[in-house]
């Protein structure tokens, strides 16, 4: 994995976190009683963005750092999905030989899985 996908993967990862993180710990102007005129109640009194920013670069450093011990450590990938969630197994065995090689016919499966033409399990 090159720099620059490391870089657009924690990219994706701190925005998804921003948005989750952002509504923590937020009192809007109503609550306070100091509504600003020309604001809207419901904007925050307090934002602070520059703390919520740094823990959201912490948090997601960790978020990253779980994703680089699965992907890496583990070798986990997105191929390995189905071993995880079981998929009942689509393969088209009506038309293989003793070869192990598919005649080509198309199966009643061919309509849920195109990816499973030409091969036998």
């Amino acid at each position: 994995m090159g720099i620059g996908t490391v870089i657009a993967i924690y990219f994706i990862i701190w925005w998804l976190m921003i948005f989750i993180t952002l509504p923590f710990r937020m009192r809007p102007q109503l609550e306070t009683d100091e509504v600003i005129e020309g604001t809207d109640p419901s904007a925050p009194a307090q934002p602070q963005l520059l703390k919520r920013m740094i823990w959201n670069t912490i948090l997601s450093g960790v978020v990253f750092g779980l994703y680089w011990f699965v992907v890496f450590y583990l070798d986990f990938g997105v191929d390995d999905i189905p071993e995880i969630i079981p998929i009942k197994k689509l393969a088209a065995t009506e038309g293989c030989r003793s070869g192990g090689r598919c005649s080509g016919r198309r199966t009643r499966h061919y309509r849920r899985s195109r990816a499973m033409i030409g091969r036998c399990r």
